[in-house]
């Protein structure tokens, strides 16, 4: 966008042709200095908007950057409230009182004692993506309330870490003062195998940093970058203390894997965003420690180039991105106050300067079109008498004028009809949910994702029970209202931040749960099926129910048509969710099993019908 003084100056610049249009022919000479003034004032305004445009540029990057950087300072925030709950539940467990809700598993049940002399989850029955493991070393005296105590952590472990999950923290652990551990890590399956016989936790900052002496406060607090033995891997940890009884009995906490800093600071769907031109360089620590780097694995002891000193300086009072110029490498420096680090990316100037001359290119060739004109209104003004050349300045005069108009309108309708159709092309104007080709985009990102990361995903299609009757009984805008009170219930119950729901078309919905196995698609499912029913909704069948059908796969590159494979199975779940009676959740298994649908809850499946067309299970 052009400031008032560069407007000004191209204003001015276009009624050059006027003001020589209005004297008497000086010759040659003239022509020649009118032409040297236009070309000169020209320059200077390229120099002055381009100048802008990287001014612009520049900041556009910091801002984005900044973006990311405050959605990762927000994951942090929400893993010191998850942990501070989760200290909350654990010291809740009182060993000596009957068990309550969770119904934990007997101890023998749940661990087995190697040849090792070590208690652990055994490998025959552990299964690492649904339960939390447990490990024990020989030398802890299992007494009868200890037993009990694993036992129950173990289950609350279990619950918390299936339904608590964060963005950027792997797992959720619980380290008694005993000693061994309780710890749900589905990334790290073999966890509780790694762990020897003479680990011990107790001595790390992991436990230390929660004792009264260190923490009278008993808030969470975020440990130092720590090498996990058993995880094989650099960890920075939020952690707090559990009490027993009103004592300190250990501590509770999340890890963040170290190597996927950058990853979390600015995520995938960021990186390949069109025109972002910062890219991650390396995270620091205020000690000079390197924490990760771009492409590049950090090995222990490694630290930030002695050229690199200036990004750990004072940052800005207010803690929000800075940039940086270090011999000619233009950074932008992120304050990490967390975790005692600065996160440091690097900006294309290359691509930067590649911009602006996309951006002046229009502006070179209106200049010399316009220095053309020029020319031509002067040689014109030259070989024309004066009351000619009077006439065709009030001519150029009209010309400029209209011109000026005829932009300013066209530019208004092309900002309103830009505005029309992004509005349209991802939004749905009755229930204010993201459309159906917003759905087909954001299935590609997810899909992409799961198969990079290797993690599941799921989908779900909802549908309305008995809409027809809905609309027939109360009436289409009753309809309408329906839908939006569904679609609003829909959007409440998703609580994990990257899940997400469109309208599919009339009273469908699908929602999209990445990072999701099919069994956590159930429960969630089964959560908005039961919530949208309690809310008793007035229906001339009764209330407003829902069906759902639930398909999950976990993508892999050699299955290039697994997303339309993906819909096509949540939507034969549905109609059989249907078919069974409806308000219910059917789950769509992977290709090859056994069978091909399973219900989860909702009332009990009504006689087989015959196969009616989709369009009868309205």
């Amino acid at each position: 966008m052009l400031t008032p003084p560069l407007r000004s100056r191209l204003r001015a610049a276009l009624s050059l042709p006027a003001a020589v249009a209005s004297i008497p022919p000086l010759g040659m000479a003239l022509s020649a200095l009118v032409l040297l003034a236009g070309s000169v004032a020209s320059w200077q305004l390229q120099q002055q908007l381009s100048e802008q445009l990287q001014q612009q540029a520049l900041r556009a990057q910091q801002l984005k950057v900044q973006t990311d950087v405050d959605r990762f300072n927000a994951s942090l925030s929400a893993a010191e409230r998850s942990i501070a709950d989760f200290a909350e539940l654990v010291s809740a467990i009182d060993p000596a009182a009957p068990f309550q809700s969770l119904a934990p598993l007997p101890f023998g049940t749940l661990v087995r004692q190697d040849p090792d002399g070590v208690w652990r989850s055994a490998a025959d029955r552990f299964q690492p993506e649904r339960q939390a493991g447990v490990w024990i070393p020989p030398s802890v005296s299992l007494t009868a309330p200890l037993r009990a105590f694993f036992s129950e952590a173990q289950a609350i472990t279990t619950v918390y870490g299936l339904g608590a999950s964060e963005m950027v923290v792997e797992n959720t652990w619980v380290l008694p003062l005993t000693g061994g551990e309780v710890i749900f890590w589905p990334a790290r399956p073999a966890f509780v195998r790694h762990a020897t016989a003479q680990l011990d936790y107790r001595p790390t900052e992991w436990v230390q940093l929660t004792a009264p002496r260190v923490n009278p406060s008993g808030k969470p607090r975020w440990t130092r970058p720590q090498y996990d033995p058993a995880a094989k891997d650099w960890l920075i940890s939020v952690v707090a203390p559990f009490a027993q009884r009103g004592r300190w009995a250990g501590s509770v906490g999340h890890d963040l894997v170290l190597r996927d800093l950058l990853r979390w600071l600015m995520p995938l769907e960021s990186r390949s965003r069109s025109g972002l031109l910062a890219q991650p360089l390396y995270v620091a620590a205020m000690d000079g420690s390197l924490l990760a780097r771009e492409g590049v694995a950090i090995a222990p002891g490694a630290l930030l180039p002695a050229d690199h000193a200036p990004v750990l300086g004072a940052a800005r009072a207010d803690g929000q991105v800075y940039s940086l110029d270090l011999k000619g490498q233009h950074l932008l420096v992120a304050p990490l106050p967390r975790l005692q680090a600065r996160a440091v990316f690097a900006v294309d100037g290359t691509a930067i300067d590649r911009l602006v001359a996309q951006e002046l290119l229009g502006l070179q060739l209106a200049l010399a079109v316009f220095m053309g004109l020029l020319l031509g209104a002067a040689l014109l003004v030259l070989s024309r008498e004066i009351g000619f050349r009077r006439r065709e300045q009030r001519l150029l005069e009209d010309r400029n004028r209209d011109l000026e108009q005829l932009v300013q309108q066209r530019t208004e309708a092309l900002e309103r009809a830009n505005r029309q159709l992004t509005q349209l092309a991802g939004e749905d104007s009755l229930t204010g949910l993201a459309n159906r080709r917003s759905f087909e985009q954001a299935l590609a990102r997810a899909w992409g994702m799961a198969r990079r990361g290797r993690e599941s995903l799921a989908l779900v299609m909802v549908d309305v029970d008995h809409f027809k009757a809905y609309n027939d009984g109360f009436g289409h805008p009753a309809g309408d209202g329906c839908l939006r009170a569904v679609a609003q219930q829909l959007r409440a119950g998703l609580r994990r931040q990257g899940d997400s729901v469109f309208r599919f078309g009339g009273e469908e919905f699908v929602l999209l749960l990445p990072d999701t196995d099919a069994e956590q698609a159930l429960h969630c499912c089964e959560l908005l099926r039961q919530e949208l029913e309690d809310q008793a909704l007035p229906h001339p069948l009764g209330v407003v129910t829902i069906s759902l059908g639930v398909a999950a796969t976990r993508p892999d590159s050699g299955n290039e048509a697994g997303m339309e494979d993906l819909l096509a199975r949540a939507e034969a779940a549905l109609y059989q969710a249907k078919r069974e009676g409806r308000n219910r959740v059917m789950l769509a298994r992977e290709p090859g099993g056994s069978a091909s649908l399973q219900q989860l809850n909702g009332p009990p499946p009504q006689p087989p019908l015959p196969s009616p067309p989709p369009q009868a299970l309205r």
